[in-house]
């Protein structure tokens, strides 16, 4: 068995017992003053005037030791106690002597540490206060940023819109959501694996050729489209506010039925139903809800668009590979058309490979 050393335990104890029994006797003014031996008019007179200092501990053992000399030294010189406490004036008087004076000669470090409780204290309070407000408060937002969007997307006559014409090969061919072409025929592997557009060196190039051949009809859709000057695709946060025709086009794999049983979140399978009423309503009324499922397809179309240009030139139809580059640029400008930063990324994509198609 393992011996502890005989003096180690013992010399701790002994220091930490004997500051325990300074400290407690440095603050226990109570008993120093039933221990005086005054008469009992003097000690609550010291008692009162100690209690209401609210100074620290080792103060009032400070302040009631004076006091009690005071008295006492007082009687020996021949006085009585009760010429003592009528000379000695109102109580509230020597306390604001006693707490002024006390609190100058306080230790730096004891001034150091009572401050940074009050900075804690107030900060902490002020955290607590911020929290109540934040979690209080209820957003209402009071301008509709969705419409103003919109007032800017759809504002001009129909007959200069593209989408309009656009909406019904976005449904026929699904092309929002992934829900429809995949357009695979186009694309092969280069030797580091990485998908490229199919050229007409290429092994599959007749398959592609198929593909182009199946789609003439949006080709030609998407021809017609380009030339008009805007776009006019409506944009909404909340789905529901699309008409049936857009929403079909836009959102095809979310039904109307859906969205009214299930709200915004479910309806667009943001969550797996675990969102609040509240998300789900800043969801639907704030423009950080905006879906763009359609906007990413214009790069889509673009591609398309360079392997018709490659199989215009193969075939020697200089008229059609003009109007596809043409075609590119103009669903880029569409695409940029919308003030939202996605949307004139996607435009300078779109522009950029006209470029590529152009320099080839």
């Amino acid at each position: 068995m393992s011996q502890a050393h005989p003096t180690e335990g013992s010399f701790r104890g002994r220091i930490f017992d004997r500051l325990r029994l300074q400290f407690l006797a440095a603050g226990n003014w109570r008993a120093a003053i039933a221990n005086s031996a005054l008469p009992e008019e003097v000690q609550t007179t010291i008692r009162e005037v100690v209690q209401q200092t609210g100074l620290l501990r080792f103060e009032k053992s400070e302040i009631t030791t004076e006091l009690i000399h005071h008295f006492q030294d007082g009687h020996e010189l021949g006085h009585t106690f009760d010429e003592l406490v009528r000379d000695f004036g109102h109580a509230d008087v020597a306390v604001s002597l006693f707490r002024s004076s006390k609190l100058r000669s306080r230790p730096m470090s004891v001034k150091a540490f009572r401050g940074s409780m009050i900075v804690f204290g107030g900060g902490l309070i002020g955290y607590l206060l911020l929290q109540m407000f934040f979690r209080s408060a209820v957003p209402n937002p009071s301008v509709d940023y969705g419409a103003k969007l919109n007032e800017a997307v759809t504002s001009m006559p129909v007959e200069q819109q593209a989408w309009p014409l656009y909406r019904e090969a976005w449904t026929k061919y699904g092309l929002s959501e992934g829900s429809g072409q995949r357009f695979e025929e186009l694309f092969v592997e280069d030797d580091d694996q990485y998908l490229r557009l199919i050229r007409p060196t290429d092994e599959n190039w007749q398959a592609a050729v198929a593909k182009l051949e199946s789609i003439q009809e949006l080709l030609t859709v998407l021809r017609k489209g380009s030339k008009r000057p805007y776009l006019g695709t409506p944009l909404h946060a909340d789905p529901s506010k699309y008409s049936d025709a857009d929403l079909a086009a836009l959102f095809p794999n979310t039904t109307r039925e859906q969205i009214d049983l299930n709200g915004f979140g479910q309806s667009m399978g943001l969550v797996d139903g675990v969102i609040s009423n509240e998300a789900d309503k800043l969801l639907a009324e704030s423009t950080m809800g905006i879906s763009l499922p359609h906007i990413q397809n214009f790069r889509t179309a673009a591609r398309m668009f360079h392997v018709d240009t490659r199989l215009a030139v193969q075939q020697n139809d200089q008229e059609r590979a003009i109007e596809n580059v043409q075609t590119i640029f103009g669903l880029g400008n569409q695409a940029g058309e919308s003030p939202i930063l996605v949307c004139a990324f996607v435009g300078m994509g779109v522009r950029s490979m006209g470029m590529v198609v152009v320099e080839e």
